[in-house]
């Protein structure tokens, strides 16, 4: 990249500014990977990776209905939104899974019209026989479309194409993934777009 993601963000939230109604602007990632069962076809919106940093659970609330919005006006298909995390439905104890699980509870009441659950771990999140064994009851059966990240304390470098090298293993077929990565929540989009050939 030759600017950083403030230098390229600031100006949009300066002038364009927040779409009116709108708690919170975030960021997501748009990853779509050809030849994909997972997902809608292939395509993701990981969130937020990139401008909440530490976002609490009302903000990870409202940062899943903002790019579930997104995902419907860019995908043109409904929504399925994971709040991820290293727990799946209590199987660990911590701080961070209780912040997830109060984030799907205000996620659930205010965003009812959204199909969304969690807490889930990434396979259980998008491979539909592990959610079947991990949490048969889950309203995301293995097609989650958005993946909602709990913080962005690893480097997003690291984390997009870790996540993607394990979906291309499953796949057992290298081939081109599409990144495209914006802000959700500004009155207009502004769109960075990166191809990666493993």
């Amino acid at each position: 990249a030759i600017h950083s993601t403030s230098d390229t963000l600031r100006p949009a939230l300066q002038i364009i500014k927040t779409k009116p109604g709108v708690e919170l602007v975030s960021a997501f990632f748009l990853m779509v990977v050809p030849n994909c069962e997972f997902g809608s076809n292939g395509t993701f919106i990981f969130a937020d990776c990139g401008l909440e940093q530490n976002p609490d659970s009302s903000k990870l609330a409202a940062i899943a209905a903002s790019s579930a919005d997104s995902f419907k006006l860019l995908v043109g298909e409904e929504p399925n939104v994971a709040f991820l995390s290293h727990s799946t439905m209590g199987s660990a104890k911590h701080e961070d899974v209780d912040k997830v699980m109060e984030a799907v509870r205000i996620a659930k009441e205010k965003y009812p019209h959204y199909k969304m659950d969690g807490e889930l771990q990434l396979d259980a999140a998008i491979i539909p026989s592990i959610t079947k064994s991990k949490y048969p009851d889950s309203r995301i059966q293995g097609d989650a479309n958005i993946l909602i990240f709990p913080d962005v304390s690893i480097p997003i470098s690291f984390l997009t194409k870790t996540l993607f090298l394990s979906i291309l293993f499953i796949l057992e077929d290298n081939t081109n993934v599409i990144i495209i990565g914006r802000p959700s929540g500004t009155a207009t989009m502004i769109t960075v777009t990166q191809r990666v050939n493993e």
